[in-house]
C-alpha cells in the first residue's frame, strides 16, 4: 500500500475537485470575481486526502483557471490581491499535504512495528471489549484458541476452568471484565481446554482505554510440569536421606 494521506483510487475525487474548480472559474468569469479565492479553498480541502504531487497539480490548475477568469472578466487591482490569496492557499495546501503524508507514514511504520512485535510474542495477546468480544489478537491466540474470531465473544471458546475445577461462569478478565488490578494469576490455578485437554494458564490484564481490556494469556504447562518434577526430586532426595540414616543405624 502506498503511504500518504490518500487511500484507494483517487481518480473520482480528483475529477470531482476539477469539476468544482471549473464551475467556480466559470462563475468568477460570468458572475463575480470574488469567487476566485474559493479556488484556493478547494485545493486546501483536497490536501486532506490527496498526495502532495496531486495537490501541486491541482493547485497549478486552480491558479491557471483563476488567472484566466480574472483576465476574461477584466483585470483590476482587487484581482491581484485575489490571485495572491489563491497562490498562498496553493502553497499552504501543498505544505499541509506533505505534513499529512509524513505523519501517515510514521503511523503506518509504527503499526507495522507493533504488528511484528505482537507476531513474535509466543503468548496469546488479545484486546477485548467490555462485552468480552475479541477486538484484536495475535498468532499466539490463534495457537491456543483456533476458533477465536474477531467480533465474537472469546470466553465461551476457552473452556475456562477455575482453580477448584468448576467451569468459570464468566465475569472474569478472560470475559472482558477488569479485575482488581494487573497481575499474573496463580500458576496452579485456572485452566482452559485445548484439543480436549485441560491446559494450565496464567494471564495478565490491563485497561487499554475506556472500551478495551488487554489480556495476555500464557501457557504455563511446562512450568507446572517443571515444578512437579522439582517436588518429586525433593521427595526422592528426602527418601534417600532417610534410607541412608537407617543403614547407618543398622551399621
Amino acid at each position: 500500500m502506498a503511504a500518504g494521506p490518500a487511500r484507494g483510487d483517487q481518480r473520482w475525487q480528483v475529477a470531482g475537485l476539477l469539476l468544482i474548480l471549473l464551475l467556480l472559474a466559470t462563475g468568477a468569469w460570468r458572475l463575480q470575481q470574488s469567487l476566485i479565492p474559493s479556488l484556493g479553498v478547494i485545493v486546501v480541502g483536497g490536501a486532506l486526502f490527496l498526495r502532495p504531487r496531486v495537490v501541486a497539480l491541482l493547485g497549478g490548475i486552480a491558479f491557471v483557471l483563476a488567472a484566466a477568469a480574472g483576465l476574461a472578466a477584466g483585470w483590476s487591482g482587487a484581482m491581484t490581491l485575489r490571485m495572491v490569496n489563491v497562490g498562498l492557499a496553493v502553497v499552504f495546501a501543498i505544505a499541509a499535504s506533505v505534513f499529512l503524508e509524513q505523519r501517515t507514514q510514521r503511523i503506518e511504520s509504527l503499526g507495522r512495528t507493533q504488528a511484528a512485535i505482537l507476531a513474535s510474542i509466543p503468548d496469546a495477546v488479545m484486546l477485548l471489549d467490555d462485552q468480552g468480544r475479541l477486538l484484536q489478537g495475535n498468532h499466539g491466540l490463534t495457537r491456543l484458541v483456533p476458533a477465536a474470531t474477531v467480533g465474537q465473544p472469546l470466553h465461551p471458546l476457552l473452556g475456562h476452568t477455575l482453580a477448584d475445577g468448576t467451569p468459570c461462569p464468566g465475569q472474569c478478565p478472560l470475559d472482558g471484565r477488569m479485575g482488581r488490578g494487573p497481575g499474573e494469576v496463580a500458576v496452579d490455578g485456572e485452566q482452559i481446554t485445548v484439543d480436549g485437554r485441560l491446559l494450565p494458564v496464567a494471564y495478565t490484564q490491563g485497561r487499554a482505554d475506556e472500551q478495551g481490556l488487554v489480556v495476555v494469556l500464557r501457557d504455563v504447562e511446562a512450568r507446572v510440569v517443571a515444578e512437579e518434577d522439582r517436588r518429586l526430586l525433593l521427595a526422592e532426595a528426602a527418601r534417600n536421606t532417610e534410607q541412608l540414616e537407617v543403614l547407618r543405624a543398622l551399621g
